[in-house]
């Protein structure tokens, strides 16, 4: 984070309006970064029901059913934390 991030026009002198599009731009790319922190668990347990209702057999089912609890548990976890975070993030 130096100076020439913030200095838009180039002067050498950052201005109250280039800092405010800076941190604007900074606050977006975070929302960017925690919004697909959660959204590819959210994929991923989709992707893991559709296979397990309709491609594997009752076998393969039951074989994954010890690990497919941990699995959702720890994916709504992160979900769990990307909502907690951005309500904090919105109180502050």
């Amino acid at each position: 984070m130096t100076t020439n991030d913030k200095d838009l026009d180039g002067d050498g002198v950052v201005e109250e309006s280039e800092l405010k599009v800076y941190l604007r731009k900074m606050r977006v790319q975070r929302r960017m970064a925690i919004a697909s922190f959660a959204f590819i668990p959210l994929y991923t347990i989709g992707i893991v029901a559709l296979l397990a209702t309709g491609i594997l057999t009752a076998e393969g089912v039951s074989s994954l059913t010890g690990l497919s609890g941990l699995f959702i548990t720890g994916m709504f976890g992160v979900v769990a934390t990307y909502f907690g975070v951005e309500y904090f993030l919105t109180k502050k």
